[in-house]
């Protein structure tokens, strides 16, 4: 019987008829998928039918949290989304996010929202504790993800967000594009897979949340005493390497490794230029550090330029990555025109992986004299004219003109334009932003890799110790020896990470991480975690991702399916002369023998399935 942990109820929300349902889960599938990914995983796995796309009325939405979100464990905020992915179809699409919405959300006395069928006319659904009702949303329709949370805050009655958070998309949600994301907390985004998408076509703008209660815990003087020690723990190791940079304040000590793209992956040497000159800029900045709930990192901030054109404008996000493909990749010298940028399509609720990247596309190739002007609607796509990329992202969200060919995707874009050669995509889509060639081999390895389309799965071990995987130093990131292996360990742990509520940070880089973590989980549920259990459960949900992908469609074949840059040497900078594919096969025949797939098929062997529980599993459901 269920002692903790859990709230014990998910909300189900019929959009069609305007219906709530309380739903209850059995025990024996929280124990085996335990939250937020691979619970996710495992409910969607179960409702897809034949047939069934990502905008149909039946596809579902999963909103979801692990056991430790909203607790007193380290940064334990992480929630996350599951539905069908808008931009592969043949993966699953899971995106996490942070900040207080998955821990209110729990403080309310929920463990997650399935959302289905479509709304009749735009709405935001409210959840103040056990009171649940969806309100009309006609007048938020059109505003971008910022101006919606303040008029419904200001209409909910919390206008400085003291005790509500809210979710919502902008308008690349609503106009369906390509990586639209959802946002909150004025400054977190939940982006892979597209899932803002999904609730433009369900016409759901917005869930507010309100929770005056508290997660229950089995075990709480064991519970407590578990927590401060990681804590500390993490304090004293992790903390102390990353103080005093962190966030945004971290980005140019990448880039001086190579690590920022620059001209659509074209010059690293100018991105490398570029993290100097922004290295200057943030110590005039006024940069508050924005934490979420139980956040020691506070990776998020909220800034106020005091240089350049943009003087006193104010950004609020996760701007230390997105600053990468709107400034040195769009060729924006300036970077407080590259910050203005960030709350530009922060606002709009895209991912900056998407339509920045094929705008960076058509930009080379307008400069290199492959496009002219006529042919992009008589846009000036010099590098650099931030004008004129506000221009075409705003022709591109009313699918006008050149916009409407940017809307078709990154490389369905390059397509119709003949640059298809100019696309920087994995499987045909953005990746993560970071130039990640220079990250490592391996690094950008797991990104081909993830199961969910390109994502920080099995990252490696280039960039930092995984000591409780066996490696208590980082290894060669140029170098393709044992990068297969080091790949599917390392997305195991990410996998374990990715269920039970607590950020990736709170487990990076020191030894018993793991074991902070399973303590936590047995302490609060009442059942009993270890190592063993944790990284079999970061196998299980990689197999089912791959089981899956594989009943939607997909092809092992577009593993080796990327752009060219991708995978030839960078050409200058600090990781010159790096390459991932000469290495990539011999990588992936290393990681398919790990993870005991078959070789060809990419299919997991029955052994394997057996070994990880999925033996007698079944994807799908009659319509």
């Amino acid at each position: 019987m269920r002692q903790g942990g859990y709230t014990g109820k998910y909300l189900d929300v019929d959009l069609t008829t305007g219906a709530f349902t309380t739903v209850t889960l059995p025990e024996d599938v929280l124990s085996t998928w335990v939250g937020c990914t691979g619970l996710g995983l495992h409910l969607l796995s179960q409702e897809i039918t034949p047939g069934m796309t990502p905008t149909d009325p039946e596809a579902p939405v999963f909103v979801l949290t692990g056991p430790l979100t909203g607790t007193a464990a380290p940064m334990a905020s992480n929630w996350t989304i599951v539905t069908l992915n808008t931009v592969l179809a043949y993966h699953p699409g899971v995106s996490q996010s942070h900040g207080y919405f998955g821990a209110r959300l729990r403080h309310a006395g929920w463990d997650g929202i399935f959302i289905r069928g479509i709304a009749r006319k735009p709405v935001y659904l409210w959840i103040d504790d056990d009171r649940v009702a969806l309100r009309d949303a006609g007048r938020l329709w059109g505003n971008d993800t910022f101006e919606t949370e303040r008029l419904v805050a200001l209409e909910l009655g919390d206008p400085e967000h003291k005790s509500i958070s809210i979710a919502s998309i902008g308008r690349g949600g609503e106009a369906m594009l390509a990586g639209a994301s959802v946002r909150t907390d004025r400054a977190y985004g939940a982006s892979k897979g597209g899932p803002g998408v999904v609730w433009g076509a369900k016409k759901l703008k917005a869930i507010a949340v309100r929770g005056t209660g508290q997660v229950p815990i089995a075990d709480l003087d064991a519970f407590t005493a578990t927590c401060d020690a990681w804590r500390e723990q993490w304090k004293n190791t992790v903390g102390k390497t990353k103080e005093p940079a962190r966030g945004i304040k971290i980005m140019p000590d990448i880039a001086a490794f190579g690590g920022f793209p620059g001209k659509n992956f074209s010059d690293p040497d100018y991105a490398v230029r570029w993290g100097e000159r922004m290295r200057e800029h943030i110590q005039c900045w006024k940069i508050k550090e924005v934490g979420s709930f139980g956040c020691e990192m506070q990776c998020h901030n909220e800034t106020t330029i005091t240089t350049g054109p943009f003087t006193g404008y104010t950004i609020r996000g996760y701007t230390g990555e997105v600053i990468e493909e709107v400034g040195p990749n769009l060729g924006v010298d300036d970077p407080g025109t590259a910050l203005m940028l960030c709350g530009y399509f922060d606002g709009l609720g895209l991912d900056c992986c998407e339509v920045p990247r094929i705008i960076a596309m058509i930009m080379e190739a307008y400069n290199a004299g492959r496009l002219t002007r006529q042919e992009i609607d008589g846009i000036d796509l010099t590098w650099g004219n931030h004008e004129a990329i506000i221009e075409l992202t705003e022709k591109t969200v009313r699918r006008e003109g050149i916009g409407a060919i940017v809307a078709k995707g990154l490389r369905e874009a390059g397509a119709a334009l003949g640059i298809e050669d100019l696309a920087v995509h994995i499987k045909g889509v953005g990746f993560n932003t970071h130039d990640q060639r220079a990250w490592g081999i391996g690094w950008l390895f797991g990104s081909i890799m993830s199961g969910i389309g390109p994502a920080w799965q099995g990252v490696g071990v280039e960039r930092r110790a995984e000591p409780d995987l066996g490696f208590p130093h980082p290894t060669d990131p140029s170098s393709p020896v044992d990068k297969g292996r080091q790949s599917y360990l390392t997305q195991m742990k990410k996998m374990w990470d990715d269920c039970h509520g607590c950020c990736w940070f709170a487990s990076w880089e020191f030894e018993g991480a793991i074991d902070y973590a399973t303590r936590a989980v047995s302490q609060a549920t009442g059942w009993t975690f270890d190592r063993e259990r944790a990284l079999l459960l970061g196998e299980r949900v990689i197999n089912v991702q791959r089981v899956l992908s594989l009943h939607l469609g997909f092809d092992p074949d577009s593993e080796f399916d990327l752009g060219a840059r991708v995978a030839d040497a960078v050409p200058d900078g600090p990781a010159k002369g790096w390459a991932l594919g000469p290495h990539l096969k011999g990588m992936r025949e290393e990681y398919y023998a790990n993870a005991g797939w078959d070789p060809v098929t990419g299919a997991p062997d029955a052994a394997t399935l057996e070994r990880v529980g999925l033996d007698a599993y079944r994807v799908g459901r009659r319509p």
